[in-house]
């Protein structure tokens, strides 16, 4: 990591992960065209011994990011076993699914997550123009069967939505889910940003003004109280100084979240293999083995390592006026 100490850094940043990311295992049963986290590796799933220094470390906060936790029934007992774990550490803990397995394995004697995030990217018409797998099945009434069983067991609920060349268009298709589902916690829509990952992405990134603009003409979503379209500094370069004005043309004052400098600098990643990385690293999964580092949990604490990592990439956050980290892959610019 480049990037020199800044004055600027806040004291409270300068201590401590508040939010790990873990990808707890390597696999998944859909095929997305827009999917990050496409990466070849030999190992499938998180080991015991990375599993016990994730739970007992001092972060407040883990979410389990997939690759899809619930993709088979051994995924879903390591899950169960990182939520407990974690609990029993004092920590909360959240878990980003597809929602797909859920009924087959989140019933009301697994431990309950502090909240859960399901994406599902489209809605009842365009779910499956990038959600699918090799057979090219649509799977939304199962991720929606999948969302009911979260709200069923009393777990908050998010759904999420990545905007894209390919569902733009569908904005009010992608309120359907929020709109059916009663006692949501909120829907987020993120923009598609360009990675570098193992994969095929079959889908292009859209200009924020773009992506602002059609959400702004969406009744659906300016209408529905928590909904929110959700951006940070890194994954959209130079928007900090801009935010204010697109959000003052489009009238969408309170219906974009900005994720500030200072929570980024309290987030780490670390892989089912065993990488630490920072959160604007974990996004390119072909760099992994140049960006990440390789823990060991047999010969290292993982409070030491993150915490390097860590404040390396604090001075770069706070020494880097634009963070602008992917504005050259975008199309259409900000």
């Amino acid at each position: 990591m480049a990037g020199s100490a800044s004055k600027e850094v806040p004291k409270e940043n300068r201590y401590g992960t508040h939010t790990l990311v873990m990808t707890m295992n390597n696999l998944c049963n859909l095929e997305c065209g827009h999917c990050y986290l496409q990466y070849d590796s030999g190992d499938s799933f998180i080991t015991p011994g990375l599993v016990d220094s994730v739970v007992n470390s001092s972060v407040k906060h883990l979410v389990i990011a997939g690759k899809e936790p619930f993709v088979n029934g051994k995924s879903a007992e390591i899950t169960r076993k990182i939520v407990e774990g974690a609990f029993s550490t004092g920590k909360t803990i959240s878990v980003i699914s597809n929602g797909i397995n859920l009924p087959n394995y989140l019933n009301r004697d697994f431990p309950k997550p502090s909240f859960v995030d399901i994406s599902f990217d489209g809605g009842p018409e365009s779910y499956k123009l990038t959600r699918h797998n090799k057979t090219g099945k649509d799977f939304y009434q199962s991720a929606f069967a999948g969302a009911k069983r979260v709200l069923d067991l009393g777990i908050p609920l998010n759904v999420l939505h990545t905007i894209h060349s390919k569902n733009i268009r569908h904005l009010d298709d992608l309120m359907i889910p929020a709109l059916e589902l009663n006692g949501l916690q909120s829907v987020i829509f993120s923009p598609y940003i360009v990675t570098r990952n193992d994969g095929i992405n079959d889908v292009n990134g859209l200009s924020l003004e773009v992506v602002i603009k059609e959400l702004s003409q969406t009744r659906e979503f300016m209408d529905y109280k928590e909904a929110y379209l959700f951006l940070d500094p890194f994954t959209s370069g130079n928007i900090e100084g801009k935010i204010d004005g697109l959000s003052d043309k489009y009238g969408m004052q309170g219906k974009v979240k900005m994720v500030s400098r200072n929570q980024i600098a309290q987030i780490m990643r670390i892989t089912h293999n065993g990488l630490v990385m920072t959160p604007q690293d974990s996004v390119h999964t072909s760099l992994y083995g140049m960006n990440g580092y390789k823990f060991n949990p047999e010969r290292e604490r993982l409070d030491n390592v993150l915490e390097t990592i860590r404040q390396e990439n604090v001075r770069t956050i706070f020494s880097n006026p634009s963070m602008g980290y992917f504005q050259l892959n975008q199309t259409g610019g900000v």
